[in-house]
């Protein structure tokens, strides 16, 4: 039985042991950049990042700010996201997202001598709730969507069992196993505080009854990511550079989701919303996850190109001589091109080096006179952990530090060093203060004027 300091090591040994043989397949030095990319993406996928600060904070700003903004109220394919949560949850969105957080705090710093001693330690009861300000009722909503009676998570693995071995995506949708009346306990904490934020709208996706709902879903998610991020450039943006949101050529077609120029150096942004399938993900096969990444991130399908295949098209249309925004090719000797991405998944090593390779393909960089830096592939936490400093660091400095010191490519920008930062003075941190704003809301709405004044 687990129930000694010796016992406990010995279990994470074993956890560790199993940990090596997670890889697919043995990696060998030909292995092509997807081939390393394909071993290592189920591995790395769900080791821990210690982002839920700003997962939570980035969602609360999507459904409850930029959702709510009067342009995106008026654009083609808008949802009222909030009352639609209500509506399909049985919840606010921000109470959903408290009562998350309010049981992943059991388990956020679990320690051994607290196990030991009580067989308690581990288990969730509704009961706990009682003297909150939420609702018996609300409470039970929240439990019923968030958890599955045993015989129920049996009947649910038995469903999925053709998946891949290395989706957990039921154990994301259902974080709570109840094994007794009203008694349950965390399938994995990471899932669960992963509900508040990254989460949240696949919350809100699982529930849409058809097909096409789900589809508007992901358009509109897709179009508050694209502001989302716009939104954190302009909130930090003031070093001196000019900063344009959705440029456009003459003819009025977009050319990029943001543009900056830097004296004569020019970076320009795609940003994607869109997620790799589990799948695709963690079947262990190349050519089955670069299809995927093709459709999504590099080429589109026949509706129209995508990710990197629109930002080189863009890119060689003003290379030609179309103007952007009144900026010409001939005041850019520079072009930082970047992509922004929301799936986490766009982070894992190797993954940056091989959209460089796919952006490089077919690209008439030869022919033009501006140089080209390699892509950036960033994932929405790289922006938003650089953000705060772009009050007095420019952007593309941070960029030429990035690829300085890491020439391989094979981290992401967040998980790498970028030398520049260090000596660097950091600003006004939005996601923080928005979680901070959270944590002092989610202490009222569960406590009333006692945690106020706590």
């Amino acid at each position: 039985m687990p129930n000694t300091p010796t016992a406990l090591e010995e279990i994470g040994v074993a956890v560790l042991m199993a940990n090596d043989l997670v890889l697919p397949s043995r990696p060998e030095r030909s292995d092509s950049t997807l081939a390393k990319l394909t071993n290592l993406l189920p591995f790395t996928d769900y080791i821990p990042h210690d982002e839920y600060t700003s997962d939570i904070a980035r969602s609360l700003l999507m459904f409850e700010e930029i959702a709510n903004d009067p342009a995106v109220k008026q654009a083609p394919g808008y949802i009222d996201v909030s009352k639609l949560f209500v509506e399909r949850i049985g919840t606010e969105l921000r109470e959903f997202c408290e009562l998350v957080f309010a049981c992943a705090t059991r388990y956020l710093v679990p320690k051994t001598n607290e196990l030991l001693a009580s067989s308690e330690a581990l288990l969730i009861r509704p009961a706990f709730f009682q003297k909150t300000r939420i609702s018996p009722e609300k409470v039970g909503k929240f439990f019923a969507k968030v958890a599955l009676a045993e015989d129920r998570y049996a009947d649910e693995l038995k469903r999925l069992q053709e998946r891949p071995g290395d989706d957990f995506t039921v154990f994301q949708r259902y974080s709570f196993l109840e094994v007794l009346k009203d008694v349950f306990v965390c399938v994995d904490p990471g899932f669960l505080v992963e509900k508040a934020g990254r989460g949240l709208y696949w919350t809100l996706f699982s529930e849409l009854p058809t097909n096409k709902e789900r589809e508007q879903l992901a358009a509109f998610w897709g179009t508050l990511f694209e502001r989302y991020i716009n939104k954190i450039l302009e909130s930090n943006y003031s070093v001196g550079g000019l900063l344009i949101k959705e440029p456009r050529f003459a003819n009025g077609d977009q050319a990029f989701d943001a543009c900056i120029l830097e004296g004569r150096d020019l970076v320009v942004f795609e940003h994607k919303a869109s997620v790799l399938r589990a799948d695709s993900k963690y079947l262990g096969d190349p050519a089955r996850l670069g299809e995927e990444l093709r459709l999504k991130f590099i080429e589109g399908h026949s509706e129209g190109k995508k990710g990197l295949g629109q930002l080189k098209h863009n890119l060689a249309r003003f290379f030609a001589g179309e103007p952007v925004d009144g900026l010409s090719p001939e005041s850019v000797d520079r072009v930082y091109p970047a992509l922004v991405c929301l799936d986490r998944s766009m982070g894992v090593p190797f993954m940056g080096r091989y959209l460089d390779e796919e952006f490089r393909k077919d690209f008439p960089s030869k022919k033009t006179r501006q140089v080209i830096t390699p892509l950036l592939a960033l994932t929405v936490n790289d922006v938003e952990n650089i953000a705060p400093y772009l009050h007095n660091v420019e952007l593309c400095r941070i960029f030429e530090s990035f690829h300085a010191k890491n020439k391989g490519r094979l981290w992401s920008m967040s998980a790498s060093e970028v030398p520049v930062l260090k000596r660097a003075t950091k600003g006004e941190d939005v996601i923080q203060g928005k979680f901070s704003e959270f944590a002092r809301t989610m202490e009222r709405s569960l406590f009333g004027e006692q945690g106020e004044s706590a």
